[in-house]
């Protein structure tokens, strides 16, 4: 057997919730294929410039770096869920034409150690899943981002798989 196998729809909550002055959302998880039942993940996110964070063991967590360059390393800080650091290196810059005919940049991060690559789309994140930075380089976790959609209109969808539900 091959683990689990499951589908998650994800947003973010409208309420706003402050932490050393900092502006956050709650991440909310439905596990229902029509979207009807949401719940609260605790995890709570923000955005500066550039920079995706996470709040995370009561301190700012730098998920994502969208202003790297080719050669520019990116660290995978170690949190309690993930006690082990990781260094990705940028080997790509380029951009993505997204189904509504935008282009956002791309990146491709290779793990330091050989064992693959992340590509991250800014705006989107990870093509792997918005958490799936924390588990880079992890031989034993696969996860895939199968679509991405803003206020109700699919911007991403991965060529790979069928319909996004």
């Amino acid at each position: 057997m091959f683990g689990d196998v499951s589908s998650r729809r994800y947003n973010f909550d409208s309420d706003i919730i402050f932490r050393n002055g900092n502006a956050y959302l709650e991440l909310n998880i439905s596990t229902d294929e029509m979207g009807s039942t949401w719940e609260g993940t605790g995890q709570y996110f923000r955005s500066s410039g550039n920079q995706v964070y996470e709040w995370i063991d009561d301190r700012d967590y730098l998920l994502y770096d969208f202003s790297l360059n080719v050669g520019d390393t990116f660290i995978v800080q170690e949190t309690n869920e993930w006690p082990e650091a990781t260094e990705l290196v940028v080997t790509a810059v380029d951009s993505i034409t997204l189904m509504d005919q935008t282009k956002r940049k791309r990146l491709v991060l290779s793990c330091m150690d050989g064992t693959g690559e992340r590509v991250w789309v800014e705006g989107i994140g990870d093509l792997m899943g918005l958490l799936s930075v924390k588990k880079s380089c992890f031989l034993d976790v696969n996860e895939n981002l199968l679509c991405f959609s803003f206020e109700n209109e699919v911007l991403y969808q991965d060529p790979d798989e069928g319909e996004c539900w």
